[in-house]
This record gives structure tokens, C-alpha cells and sequence, in this order.
């Protein structure tokens, strides 16, 4: 039967690329430390805070689509508690990031 591993390399194919670019973002906010990142010559003027918070969520993002898309799919044996206790975590901490994010950005707590 060919049909199921050629939507599991449709699956990885599109789904690599996702993860990957969400993980890039967020090493990207991350790294930027004190100075406003910029790419491509156009600065991204952020507070600290909200930077940090924004390259954290998209940092769990990346691996969160990683583990559900990928991970899950290539190997399906894992243990099913730890991946699923990994998954909550990941998720937890994505909209978690994503409050503080909105709440820094658009309710004034950062300076």
C-alpha cells in the first residue's frame, strides 16, 4: 500500500519546514538580548520583556508542531505518558507565553 507512506512524506515534508521556522523565530527573538533584532535591515522594536516572551512562545511552538507532526508519526511507540506529560507541558507553556506576550504588549506592563 502506497498511499500511507506518501502522505506520511507530505506530512514530514510540510510539517518540518513549520516547526523548524517557528523554532528559528523564537532563537531569533531570544538572541537578540538587549538590542532590537533586526532582519533584512528592518528592526523589530519590541521591549525586552515582550521579545522574550514572544521568542519563548514561538521556541514551543516549534517543538510542540515538531512532537504532534513528526515525532509522533515516525515513532509511535513511544512511551505515550511521557510524550503526552512533554506535549501538555509544551502546549502549557505556549499559551502561557502567549498571555504574558499580549498582556506586556497591549496592556502597558512593559516599559
Amino acid at each position: 500500500m502506497i498511499a500511507r507512506p506518501f502522505s506520511l512524506m507530505l506530512l514530514l515534508a510540510s510539517a518540518l519546514p513549520w516547526a523548524t521556522g517557528w523554532t528559528l523565530v523564537g532563537f531569533w527573538l531570544l538572541a537578540a538580548g538587549g538590542e532590537a533584532p533586526s532582519i533584512l535591515g528592518v528592526r523589530v522594536e519590541l521591549p525586552v520583556l515582550v521579545r522574550w516572551a514572544a521568542g519563548l512562545t514561538a521556541l514551543c511552538a516549534g517543538q510542540l508542531i515538531f512532537l504532534c507532526f513528526v515525532a509522533d508519526r515516525v515513532y509511535p511507540w513511544a512511551h505515550q505518558r511521557m510524550v503526552a506529560a512533554v506535549e501538555v507541558t509544551l502546549c502549557l507553556a505556549m499559551f502561557l507565553g502567549l498571555a504574558l506576550t499580549l498582556l506586556t504588549l497591549f496592556g502597558g506592563g512593559a516599559p
